[in-house]
């Protein structure tokens, strides 16, 4: 649940945010490590295979990594987003309801 002090709810926020930038982060690593390895492959396979075969377009189509990778990175974060809400939401509601006792539902429904 989310702390009742200022400072703790800063590091709350702090820490959410952190896990949303190591999402990203993490994506980013992934795609440049794709597209240098696809790009160091395709230097090294050159001199060896001849010029028009199959496996250069298909490292020459890895440049468009970036745009799939931004996408699933912000799929990635909305899902914890969504996730983490719904966390938030069911421990909201189940604290209030451990706090009400069933004399205050009387009280409040009579």
């Amino acid at each position: 649940m989310i702390p009742e002090s200022p400072q703790g709810r800063f590091r709350w926020a702090l820490s959410e945010s952190l896990i949303l930038v190591g999402i990203f982060a993490a994506w980013a690593v992934i795609t440049a490590l794709v597209g240098i390895l696809s790009q160091l492959s395709l230097a090294l396979l050159r001199p060896v295979l001849s010029l028009p075969h199959p496996l250069f377009e298909l490292l020459q189509a890895t440049g468009g990594v970036w745009r799939i990778a931004f996408s699933v990175a912000t799929l990635t974060a909305c899902l914890s987003v969504l996730v983490r809400a719904g966390t938030l939401i069911v421990s909201h509601y189940v604290e209030t309801t451990e706090r009400t006792t069933p004399s205050e539902t009387q009280t409040l429904e009579g």
